[in-house]
């Protein structure tokens, strides 16, 4: 098999680099060539010499949100930096090719390694088309947005869908935000500049969801009209220390190296059962270190038990740790102010909330509703569990646009 097909994912990822970086003027472009061709083909689950140079990567069948992780994996990959909105603005192949040999050639084999300057962050474009209102859907923790990537394809195909990432990703930053009211002052600004007129619908996941409050609130100061905040498995008990942060812990362990192993093969297979236990002893420690080494202790696993698939991959992963441990410290302490905007909360029976939690959204807003769907907390995002999760937003979404507008809350 093509080196080009593991491309991104350890040894390999690094073996194609070095050889692009080291070809000569004329061997470089079809080496190039060779490996977009092979991450398109990848996304699309089709063989790499069906694909047309020339056909816009849309109409190969490349959505918004893998347009967003093919992105990643050829930055990661080539140790090159595609602005944000790249792909929409180099919809071919060929261009993209063009594109990323530009970036290569122009600024010499060591330029790809130095920091670029910080630029302003826009909301991602998940998906174009549609007349009605757009959903804006903010990062969990760890600032990606690939975790929307089902709920989107799902969702009714007349809305556009955006998405706000951690600026860690693509802007420039090397620091975050230095509170979540800073964050989501940010994020309100880049969702008025995308949309001026409202109303307003947001979507958070997990702690995606608390971000989607603070940000919704800091809108309302300004006068904007947010219709619905919807949140998928989320709790305000995250905030205040009173959740069992082992178990939590735990089940995000488990849960995100399942999701890695699934959607991006950054990690290697292990049955269930050892999973489970393995994140529970895991999370167990990590919550005996301050803070700051708590990640270490979930790295030191990851290497010790040769689990990850290569030296590349380390390192992402020790930058998604990083992520997530700045924005679970954001949160700490969080108390969500009142907003006029309706809430809907779609938890899994198997997820990391319970019912019982309701009756504390009655100091959040005067519109609240609930539903308890069957799957865990990453399965509500992913098939066969997204679709009727996406069914049950798509018809709030619609209520909510239809319900008269109510004043900010003070």
């Amino acid at each position: 098999r093509n080196a080009g097909e593991d491309a991104g994912q350890g040894e390999d990822g690094e073996r194609v680099r070095m050889a692009i970086q080291q070809a000569d003027a004329e061997q470089r472009p079809a080496l190039v060539e060779t490996f977009i061709r092979q991450q398109v083909a990848r996304g699309l689950g089709v063989a790499a010499d069906r694909l047309d140079g020339e056909q816009p990567l849309n109409e190969l069948g490349l959505d918004s949100l893998m347009g967003v992780e093919l992105q990643h994996r050829v930055e990661r990959t080539l140790a090159v930096s595609l602005p944000a909105g790249e792909l929409m603005q180099t919809p071919t192949i060929t261009r993209l090719v063009e594109a990323v040999l530009a970036r290569i050639d122009s600024r010499g084999p060591r330029a790809a390694h130095r920091p670029r300057a910080p630029v302003e962050p826009q909301p991602v474009l998940l998906r174009s088309g549609g007349v009605e209102t757009p959903l804006f859907c903010l990062h969990p923790a760890g600032g990606q947005l690939d975790i929307y990537r089902h709920l989107v394809s799902a969702l009714n195909s007349g809305r556009p869908v955006y998405g706000i990432q951690s600026r860690l990703l693509d802007s420039g930053f090397d620091e975050e935000f230095g509170s979540l009211t800073e964050m989501a002052r940010a994020y309100a600004g880049q969702i008025r500049r995308a949309y001026a007129s409202g109303p307003y619908l947001l979507l958070g996941f997990s702690l995606g969801g608390l971000i989607a409050l603070a940000t919704a609130r800091q809108m309302e100061t300004l006068g904007a009209n947010v219709a619905m905040i919807g949140l998928v498995d989320c709790s305000l008990r995250w905030a205040d220390g009173d959740a069992p942060r082992e178990r939590i812990l735990a089940t995000l362990i488990a849960e995100t190296y399942d999701l890695a192993q699934r959607e991006l093969g950054s990690v290697k297979s292990l049955a269930p059962d050892r999973l489970l236990a393995e994140s529970k002893a895991v999370a167990a420690r990590a919550l005996r270190q301050p803070p700051e080494q708590a990640r270490a202790v979930v790295s030191q696993w990851l290497r010790d038990g040769g689990l990850l698939t290569g030296a590349m991959v380390e390192q992402e992963v020790d930058r998604l740790l990083l992520r997530l441990n700045a924005h679970l410290t954001l949160i700490e302490g969080y108390r969500p102010a009142r907003t006029a905007a309706r809430i809907h909360l779609w938890r899994g029976d198997s997820g990391l909330t319970t019912p019982d939690e309701d009756g504390r959204w009655a100091g959040v807003t005067g519109e609240f509703h609930s539903r308890t769907l069957p799957g865990s907390h990453f399965s509500l995002m992913t098939p066969p569990d997204v679709g009727r999760l996406a069914g049950e937003i798509d018809g709030a979404l619609a209520a909510a646009e239809r319900a008269p507008a109510k004043a900010a809350a003070g």
